[in-house]
């Protein structure tokens, strides 16, 4: 649901998108939800989730298996926005690339490190909480981008 609302805007804003630029941001966003939200959430539920015999990719998978998904999906998804910002329409795409790399590596990935190191619930919910931050931030740095640029 988060990644269609924000493929819909961009049609909304302009009608003939670039197909790049639109992949970009699904692959973006539905990458850093796998990584940072719904691996991470499920972990809060295993116990439950086991006897329910819901299979989320915690239980599926098992701990270590889910950990190396979900940072590789926030890897994936910062490569993602790298992509989104060199076919955007930005004029400062090296400078806005570079500090949307440090900010979503400095957000997501201690977190997803330390989650794979620890394999503890309690990581899991520190990098959702974290991941929690990530669109909202981005979406200040690109305000800040077109005021300043």
């Amino acid at each position: 649901v988060k990644t269609a609302g924000a493929i819909a805007a961009i049609f909304a804003v302009d009608p003939d998108p670039s197909a790049a630029f639109v992949l970009s941001l699904f692959f973006w966003l539905f990458c850093w939800e796998i990584g940072g939200q719904n691996i991470p959430n499920d972990w809060a539920d295993v116990e439950e989730d086991r006897r329910l015999q819901a299979q989320t990719v915690p239980v599926r998978f098992g701990p270590q298996k889910a950990a190396w998904l979900a940072v590789a999906a926030l890897v994936s998804s910062l490569a993602a926005k790298l992509s989104m910002i060199y076919q955007s329409g930005l004029g400062i795409k090296s400078l806005f690339a570079l500090v949307s790399l440090a900010i979503g590596g400095w957000l997501m990935m201690p977190a997803a490190c330390r989650l794979l190191q620890t394999l503890r619930r309690a990581d899991a919910m520190q990098l959702f909480n974290r991941a929690s931050y990530y669109p909202p931030v981005m979406l200040l740095l690109v305000l800040i981008a077109v005021l300043i640029f």
